[in-house]
């Protein structure tokens, strides 16, 4: 009833059409040791340690080369880890409820962080003795999902939280809201059979994902680890799958997003009131995608799409295009 596993891949955790919010595909791979295990039929437990690229070039540790060609050093990065673990209950069938903890640190490996059953966040608040200089960058997620209690839809919702006051959540002056969350929902055999109709919404406010210390970012290779869009932004995505025949397949999304501007450190940490979301707009954009799949023979599929898009800018701007693509695939899914 359990698992334990060396591998370099995504770990995803989180639900969503466009995008995960927690842990996505968005970044590069990377290496990790997991650990699944369930000790009861309605209870699963998930732990996963993972090395990750700083990309920031450690000083300390850089000495001269005898190469002789510039530049003549040889240079270090700074290690960084993330390590997270998360529970699933599963109170009735079709319903998933989940909640998790991750914690990306850097410098040295730390045996505390290899401890599955540990919580994170106290560990850390310890060991850095309460300093924000000389800690790590913590985040708690929850997720939602609930299969054909309606009939044959899926509803599901995600929370992400770097840092929230619950006491302040609904207070202009003192609030820290720095999370995001996603809420959706499917429904398939809509009017005709295979026919599915879904729509999503989600929204990340500013300073989510980022921290204090650069060697700490929720990212790797400089690649958000959660949503693609970063922080600062919303978006809605809906969207129609029809397979009017076998091995025919269409998709018909829609798409509209807003994106405002990363701030700085000093506005994450110092500013009073937060920043309003989508401050320093940046842009809108709107996206129509429809496109056509048809596997002709085992494992061979012609595909056609055709893009629509347009884009506004804070400046009034307006920019539009639209993309055609005809392709063929052999053996990929």
């Amino acid at each position: 009833n359990g698992s334990i596993s060396l591998g370099q891949d995504h770990l995803l955790w989180g639900y969503g059409q466009n995008g995960r919010m927690v842990l996505s595909e968005r970044a590069p791979v990377y290496p990790y040791i997991r650990l699944d295990y369930q000790p009861l039929k309605w209870l699963r437990f998930h732990y996963a340690h993972s090395w990750l690229q700083s990309n920031l070039i450690d000083s300390v540790h850089r000495y001269p080369t005898t190469g002789g060609t510039p530049p003549d050093y040889r240079e270090r990065y700074i290690p960084k880890f993330m390590a997270t673990h998360s529970l699933q209950f599963t109170p009735t069938k079709g319903l998933d409820i989940a909640i998790g903890e991750s914690i990306v640190y850097s410098e040295s490996l730390d045996i505390g962080f290899l401890m599955p059953l540990n919580f994170f966040k106290i560990y850390d608040n310890n060991r850095s003795n309460y300093n924000l200089q000389a800690g790590s960058n913590g985040q708690f997620f929850l997720g939602i999902s609930s299969r054909n209690h309606l009939k044959k839809t899926h509803l599901y919702a995600t929370w992400f939280i770097d840092e929230v006051r619950f006491g302040d959540i609904f207070n202009k002056k003192t609030r820290r809201n720095q999370f995001g969350y996603n809420i959706g929902a499917s429904v398939t055999d809509v009017f005709l059979p295979y026919l599915t109709l879904s729509a999503e919404y989600s929204r990340i406010n500013p300073f989510v994902y980022s921290n204090l210390i650069p060697a700490q970012l929720y990212t790797h290779h400089d690649y958000s680890l959660g949503d693609w869009m970063g922080n600062n932004n919303d978006r809605w995505n809906v969207q129609v799958q029809y397979t009017p025949i076998p091995k025919l397949r269409t998709l018909l999304r829609f798409n509209q997003m807003r994106k405002g501007g990363p701030g700085n450190v000093f506005l994450q940490y110092n500013a009073v009131p937060q920043p309003e979301f989508l401050f320093d707009y940046q842009k809108k954009r709107q996206d129509v995608f429809f496109q056509v799949r048809y596997e002709w023979l085992n494992s061979v599929y012609f595909n056609g799409s055709y893009q629509w898009q347009n884009q506004t800018l804070a400046n009034g701007q307006n920019q539009r295009g639209s993309t055609i693509q005809l392709g063929l695939q052999v053996g990929l899914r």
